[in-house]
């Protein structure tokens, strides 16, 4: 293949030799801090993405900076052959170095859950949980009780800003699992680590899983994920039963222990449900203004707008007005920003808002 000179842009050069696996939009990001984000021109954006859900205490933290920084001249990795501080003795291995129990015991007295498993991402958190249930239930039950149950179009997460379970629904599901002795898994890799308003979702209806998956927001950016579970399914895991060579670092795990700390000490999951409420008012108010816009739901940070036109022009013209915003499914504009935003930046997107639902529906007439 002939090669691309490093003098033609950041896109061409991604577009010559990387997989075209996703639909980038054509801005090139350098720089973060907080609730914003520069591009390699040095246009400022106010961003609503947050990594999709993930920079829960924004782009460039410093409290990330310094873990980093700290761990990182300590140790990186030793494999799961060893303990470290802040994971968790799940079950007998050979040494103890620093540093991960500390991540553990803290998930454990935050939850419901007597045992985590660390992985690197939500993809390999579910695929644990699901391991783990199909293997909790082959030991009780036999080998003929395998298959997973989900709802439908559900894509873990992503449907949250669209389609809300509600508490009714979450009791009636969790009395049915317990009648036909099925494992109730949660996946919160979006929703979780106070994005709602409170540290995970399903607390908000009163109802405890039996398993639960947790990433994204868990490592404000560095990769970490963690499947978490009772003591009765975490049994079903033995040493040699269930493995991943960079799951749970003495890295991943003391940046996410920091992170934790923050959400708990700090009054961010506070702060995402009063923002929340704020920006959700905010964006009502647009609702009755504007025809075009069908539904406003979710909790705390996690928004949906629901539109009766494609969302996503509105997604470019935040783009040209410094705003950076997503659509999940073709109409419904997703609002998942750093957990750290203000009155004033909520203020600063609705106001463009305003103006594009304005000229939209002007040009409709």
């Amino acid at each position: 293949m002939e090669k691309v000179p490093e003098t033609l842009s950041t896109i061409s050069r991604a577009d010559q030799y990387m997989f075209q696996t996703y639909g980038r939009f054509p801005i090139t990001l350098v720089k973060g801090d907080g609730c914003r984000l520069w591009d390699d021109e040095g246009r400022e954006y106010l961003d609503f993405v947050a990594g999709i859900a993930v920079c829960s205490l924004g782009h460039s933290s410093p409290l990330v900076q310094q873990v980093l920084e700290s761990q990182a001249g300590k140790l990186v990795h030793v494999s799961n052959l060893y303990y470290t501080e802040p994971q968790t003795d799940l079950a007998q291995l050979l040494y103890y170095t620093e540093p991960q129990t500390d991540l553990a015991q803290l998930l454990v007295e935050n939850s419901f859950a007597d045992r985590v498993f660390f992985c690197n991402s939500g993809a390999e958190s579910n695929e644990a949980a699901i391991k783990l249930a199909r293997k909790y239930s082959m030991e009780k039950f036999g080998p003929d009780r395998h298959v997973i149950i989900s709802m439908r179009n559900s894509f873990h997460g992503r449907t949250m800003a669209t389609l809300s379970a509600t508490g009714q629904y979450l009791e009636k599901v969790r009395a049915l699992c317990n009648e036909k002795g099925v494992a109730l898994i949660f996946d919160e890799v979006q929703v979780g680590m106070g994005r709602t308003g409170k540290l995970f979702a399903h607390e908000h209806y009163g109802v405890t899983p039996d398993i639960m998956t947790l990433a994204k927001a868990l490592g404000n950016g560095f990769p970490i994920g963690a499947m978490l579970s009772n003591q009765e399914l975490a049994q079903a895991f033995g040493p040699g039963s269930h493995a991943t060579t960079f799951g749970g670092t003495p890295l991943a795990t003391a940046v996410a222990k920091a992170v934790l700390k923050s959400l708990l000490d700090d009054g961010w999951v506070l702060n995402a449900k009063n923002m929340g409420e704020y920006f959700k008012t905010g964006l009502n108010r647009l609702s009755e203004k504007y025809n075009l816009i069908k539904d406003v739901r979710g909790l705390g940070l996690i928004i949906g707008v629901e539109l009766d036109v494609p969302g996503a022009p509105v997604v470019e013209a935040c783009r040209q007005k410094g705003f950076l915003i997503i659509c999940a499914q073709e109409k419904v504009l997703r609002f998942v920003p750093p957990l750290i935003v203000k009155k004033e930046e909520i203020d600063l997107l609705l106001e463009a808002l305003d103006n594009i639902f304005n000229d939209m529906e002007m040009k409709r007439g």
